[in-house]
């Protein structure tokens, strides 16, 4: 009886894709939850921008993915770098759920609360596991023709740390204030900046690339914009 290479891969992109799913399917019933317990729209709004960030999150990690030529490895033994990326994917979809479960609702009182430190705190984690990912992936399926290096900078792994430094911005400016309900908002569209503009880093590969330095400047505006008002205007 022979190994069955392309089974690992199945096995791999199997696992994970149902995990996206369920992460998904978490996002409608917090949905569902906020609608319930809001008195108003707007008494829910910081809610429902909270999951609108999580449903980004979880939308663009999938398509970025399902893409990526690096992704997908096939699982030939628990003892391997691969099934060290299959973990990582697990830990990955995990951290998205948790940013759903994390919705500004107070179970015990059936009520919303105001919040963005769970966002500011999952989305720095998933930014930096992003950044373990793309080294990860390139050490198991390292080009024969090209150094580490040399594929780390064509997969824009060093420039995607520019969101790094934004987090540690957000960070540095909001963590730990008291939140308003207009913060909230805010911080959320701030935080859905920095995933687009990760995306947008990620989009720039290639001979012809889908995203020009224009777009990433005006990106890092908007950014810059958002945090702004979140920090002058709590």
């Amino acid at each position: 009886m022979t190994d069955n290479p392309s089974r690992g891969e199945s096995l791999h992109q199997d696992f994970v894709g149902m995990l996206f799913a369920l992460a998904t399917a978490e996002v409608a019933i917090q949905t569902f939850n906020v609608y319930k317990f809001s008195s108003d729209l707007r008494n829910g709004l910081p809610a429902y921008f909270h999951l609108a960030l999580a449903f980004l999150v979880i939308v663009a990690s999938w398509v970025g993915w399902g893409r990526s030529e690096h992704g997908r490895s096939r699982i030939e033994s628990v003892f391997s770098l691969d099934f060290l990326e299959l973990t990582l994917d697990v830990f990955l979809v995990t951290l998205y759920f948790l940013l759903v479960k994390s919705v500004d609702i107070d179970d015990g009182q059936k009520k919303i609360v105001l919040s963005f430190e769970p966002e500011i705190l999952f989305t720095a984690l998933i930014i930096g596991s992003y950044f373990v990912w793309d080294v990860l992936t390139t050490q198991t399926r390292q080009d024969k023709e090209k150094s580490f290096w040399e594929v780390l900078y064509e997969r824009r792994t060093p420039h995607a740390l520019f969101c790094g430094v934004l987090m540690i911005a957000i960070y540095w400016l909001l963590w730990g204030g008291t939140p308003s309900w207009h913060q909230c908002i805010l911080v959320d569209l701030t935080l859905m900046s920095v995933v687009v503009i990760y995306r947008a880093i990620k989009d720039t590969r290639g001979e012809n690339p889908k995203i020009g330095i224009g777009t990433l400047m005006f990106l890092t505006v908007v950014f810059i914009f958002f945090l702004a008002l979140a920090f002058f205007f709590p």
